[in-house]
């Protein structure tokens, strides 16, 4: 017998570490409802569905979007379950102030660097934030 687990969550935005899947063994259906800020439903689908089709691709698993900014998604094991909820995570999380993430260098110039984090956010270092000297 296949087990259907759902939890509702008030956003990923508020309390990203709220999504928890509990007794989820691999090999049952796993079926997750999230809710997404209104103004985040669009980075979510992508320009033309591009970003929804290739997250649903590469978790495998099937995604089901809502009008009230509820995301639904169904995976056979949690393992994709959990790739799909650590992707929208990321795509819908905004930077927060004296939070160090990781990025790619982008562009530099004489005052600093450039860098994108989060899913394409980009961001400026100023370069007495990296070095004491000039580059």
């Amino acid at each position: 017998m296949k087990q259907v687990i759902e939890l509702i969550v008030k956003s990923l935005v508020e309390n990203p570490d709220a999504v928890v899947l509990e007794d989820v063994v691999d090999g049952d259906n796993v079926t997750v409802k999230v809710k997404v800020a209104d103004g985040d439903m669009g980075r979510v689908i992508g320009k033309g569905g591009a970003v929804i089709q290739a997250l649903t691709r590469e978790t495998n698993t099937t995604i089901d979007l809502e009008d009230d900014g509820t995301v639904k998604i169904m995976a056979v094991n949690k393992d994709d379950a959990d790739a799909a909820i650590a992707r929208i995570k990321d795509i819908v999380a905004e930077p927060e102030v004296g939070v160090i993430y990781q990025g790619t260098v982008s562009g530099m110039r004489d005052f600093g660097l450039f860098v994108k984090i989060l899913n394409g956010f980009e961001s400026m270092v100023h370069i007495s934030e990296i070095t004491g000297e000039r580059l």
